[in-house]
């Protein structure tokens, strides 16, 4: 099918997932403490700030190196969605310094709020894993399928019910930047994605993101809201350990009779 008719076949299938992060996000972030929003923005500056190298250097090497240009439009996206990115990041360690929850961004790197929690960190793992692709399974995975179907409703949602003008300034300041981005995703996999296999290898992780994001935003909304993290059971609890009948792993001071 047409690039076009891809693109529409999967705008349909992300309406209801974009439905349910709209009514999902008004109602978990309608009222936040202080102590909530910190964990929500150091959550959000993790996957803007520290992992962007990442994200560029993959990202990068999905594009052909072409020296007549063919793909310079791709790249100019690309080199624009980067810069944006990287002022995201600042924009949340910004409201995290005039909310008095930090000093300076730097205390960012260390501390246990923006360490990400597990189903967000299996999707900033998975944006990075996407760059060893076609670019079209890249834009498809990420700019077309979360940036342009499913992350702008949360923006909105956040830009609607969040009460507190520091933290709300952060979503309504990258609304427009973000709506770009998912513009981008669009042209590129209407324009360059025009093959079955393409299309088929985009779909795949289009779905994908879906179903990482969705479990990214219920562990961030879990962790914002209740505080909790996702426990690690001791070694010897292990569901491993506890089907062999070992209690402790074998080392060499200790081998397996």
């Amino acid at each position: 099918m047409r690039g076009k008719d891809f693109f529409r076949q999967m705008e349909e299938l992300a309406a209801p997932i974009a439905k349910q992060a709209y009514e999902a996000t008004c109602e978990t972030y309608s009222t936040m403490s202080d102590d909530q929003a910190f964990r929500l923005l150091a959550q959000l500056w993790y996957i803007e700030t520290p992992v962007l190298g990442n994200y560029a250097r993959n990202w990068w090497a999905s594009i052909p190196h072409d020296p007549t240009g063919k793909y310079r439009d791709v790249e100019l996206f690309l080199s624009r969605q980067l810069y944006d990115e990287s002022r995201h990041g600042k924009l949340y360690a910004d409201a995290c310094i005039r909310k008095g929850f930090i000093q300076r961004e730097a205390e960012l790197y260390e501390h246990p709020y923006a360490r990400p929690v597990p189903g967000w960190l299996n999707f900033t793992m998975w944006l990075e894993h996407l760059g060893g692709f076609n670019f079209t399974t890249l834009y498809a995975g990420e700019q077309m399928a979360s940036e342009c179907l499913t992350f702008p409703q949360f923006l909105r949602g956040c830009i609607e019910v969040v009460r507190d003008p520091v933290v709300r300034h952060v979503f309504e300041a990258q609304w427009d930047e973000e709506h770009f981005h998912g513009m981008s995703g669009r042209y590129v996999v209407t324009k360059y994605c025009q093959t079955q296999p393409l299309q088929d290898e985009a779909a795949w992780a289009a779905q994908t993101t879906w179903r990482l994001l969705g479990d990214g935003v219920g562990d961030l909304a879990k962790f914002v809201k209740d505080g909790a993290f996702v426990s690690r059971p001791a070694l010897a609890e292990h569901p491993v350990l506890a089907e062999s009948g070992r209690r402790v792993p074998r080392t060499l001071d200790h081998p397996e009779d």
